[in-house]
């Protein structure tokens, strides 16, 4: 049995996010292991708080967010399961549906952002390819893009250029993945999506310093206040000015960066 569950008034929002869980999970209560209802609907909640933190730093305080959790579909409980294109080819016209729902349904020019994470990060990617409309995508520990087996072309997604977005933690394991699945090659190497930090660091706002930490393995980017999900928040509130990019040598180094929301801080655009 799957679920969509919702944090927010959807229809009355200005800003609402879609977020598309991966492999293993399910419905069912798992007692605290995660990937199941409890666990999403947690997700959603941090990312609603994310959202409305977001929006505070940018000055818009007034404006509405809702966030959305994807459940309904079956998915892939086991690694040789996830190496097939077939759950996510199964749901896409779901949740290209659901995605085109809410367009249909929300008030005024709401800005509609898909988040997809692991395998979910395929689905989201076949939706759009399947018709479904977003404004923004952020795929985050993502095996791959493309269920063909031909190399993913960002523009099929139909999000506007600029706003496709991607992260990869930098000791995720499904790192090395990207290069043996048959998915499209590794996405965080892919022109046309424009990579996002996951490192801790530190923000200043208001005045106040603030410490974002690091996403480690692959399930950490939706943990409040890691700067992964500060780059969510910031791409679904439409203040991609407030996205911390990635940089390469930064990484390398494997340390935390002090930046001030503002002048200094270091844009994606």
């Amino acid at each position: 049995m799957g679920a969509v569950v919702a944090q927010g008034d959807i229809a009355a929002a200005d800003h609402v996010a879609v977020h598309v869980p991966g492999m293993g999970t399910e419905t069912a209560d798992k007692l605290d292991s995660g990937g199941d209802l409890p666990g999403e609907i947690e997700k959603i909640e941090r990312l609603q708080l994310a959202m409305d933190d977001s929006l505070e730093y940018a000055g818009r305080r007034g404006e509405r967010v809702a966030a959305v959790a994807y459940m309904n579909m079956d998915y892939p409980d086991f690694l040789p399961q996830a190496r097939t294109p077939d759950y996510a080819d199964a749901a896409a016209p779901d949740l290209a549906g659901m995605l085109n729902g809410i367009k249909s349904t929300a008030a005024g020019e709401t800005n509609l952002t898909l988040l997809g994470h692991s395998y979910g990060s395929l689905t989201s990617s076949e939706a759009l390819k399947a018709g479904g409309r977003a404004d923004n995508v952020v795929f985050y520990g993502s095996p791959g893009l493309e269920s063909s087996g031909e190399e993913f072309d960002p523009a099929s997604t139909g999000v506007p250029d600029g706003n496709r977005y991607i992260m990869l933690a930098k000791d995720d394991p499904i790192a090395p993945g990207g290069y043996l699945s048959p998915f499209g090659g590794p996405p965080a190497d892919t022109p046309g999506l424009t990579r996002l930090d996951t490192n801790s660091h530190k923000v200043i706002i208001d005045g106040d310093e603030v410490r974002l930490g690091a996403s480690s393995g692959h399930s950490e980017y939706d943990g409040y206040r890691t700067t992964s999900q500060w780059n969510m928040a910031a791409i679904a509130t439409g203040a991609p000015e407030n996205a911390i990019a990635y940089d390469s040598d930064l990484q390398n180094r494997g340390r935390s960066f002090h930046h001030s929301i503002g002048d200094d801080l270091r844009r994606v655009r």
